[in-house]
């Protein structure tokens, strides 16, 4: 007797159902089991509230991008205040997919919302963004009583010393 190849895959279909019924008798014998049924439920409360804390972080960062004077640095692709980045304004063409969690965050944001109100300030300064929150943070943190105006003053005059080579060598 041949075997055809239908033949096959039904054997191979048959022996999958048996596999299949063996697993879910299984299953259902370790789900009786008190202390797999606790881990089970932790499980679900687990992806529960890493799923609610992602929508959590999600609604803050907007919030804060929303109540933000911004501060914009780089032709108004970030904020060095409230760390938004313009992404749209960074590059010509964007890979949602390849972004980070907080880059979509941004994104998000960019693309459903004004970039910024009267207060709005741009300084007209292009730097390396790590540089740009290392000053802006010992500046606020050391003026928190200043206005945005006085702090991006400060800001500007510590860039200039910081990237100026006369100023760096003035220093020596």
């Amino acid at each position: 007797m041949k075997i055809t190849m239908i033949d096959e895959e039904k054997i191979q279909y048959n022996k999958q159902v048996k596999r299949l019924e063996v697993i879910k008798k299984e299953i259902e014998e370790l789900e009786s089991d008190s202390t797999v049924q606790k881990y089970l439920k932790l499980l679900n409360t687990k992806k529960f509230l890493e799923s609610n804390n992602e929508q959590m972080y999600i609604t803050i960062k907007h919030n804060e991008y929303r109540n933000c004077n911004h501060i914009w640095i780089n032709n108004r692709s970030y904020c060095i205040k409230c760390r938004l980045k313009n992404i749209l304004a960074q590059y010509e063409y964007v890979d949602y997919y390849g972004l980070s969690f907080d880059e979509k965050i941004c994104m998000d944001y960019i693309l459903y919302n004004s970039l910024g109100n009267d207060r709005s300030i741009s300084l007209n300064v292009n730097c390396d963004i790590a540089l740009a929150n290392e000053i802006y943070d010992i500046i606020a943190k050391s003026n928190e009583n200043k206005s945005d105006e006085e702090i991006c003053a400060y800001f500007k005059k510590i860039l200039v010393d910081k990237t100026n080579p006369l100023s760096l060598s003035r220093k020596k």
